[in-house]
């Protein structure tokens, strides 16, 4: 006789393996003299300050460095828009507008 097959345990919502959630970065300030700061979930933190399980190794304009024991992550600002130059508009024409407005009165 086969013996009847046992289904698994259950998994507690609270134990199951849950995504990962990266702090957000807010804001960055580095002033011209003393040391940088980040706004990281409402919070004010210097470099070598934990977040979670991680240390904050690095902060720079536009993001901040995380690192573990397993990792490093670089956290942006504006995760997924890149800087790109941007294109300068010539000046508008120098005519006088008299002159503009004379053209089209022939």
């Amino acid at each position: 006789m086969l013996a009847e097959p046992r289904s698994a345990a259950p998994v507690r919502p609270d134990t199951a393996a849950q995504p990962r959630v990266w702090p957000k970065l807010q804001s960055v300030q580095i002033p011209a003299q003393g040391p940088a700061s980040a706004l990281v979930d409402g919070q004010i933190v210097h470099v070598g300050q934990r977040i979670g399980d991680a240390t904050l190794t690095a902060i720079e304009a536009q993001r901040i460095v995380l690192r573990t024991a397993r990792y490093e992550q670089h956290i942006s600002l504006t995760p997924g828009i890149a800087k790109t130059p941007s294109v300068v508009a010539e000046p508008p024409s120098k005519q006088p507008v008299v002159a503009l407005a004379a053209k089209r009165n022939r």
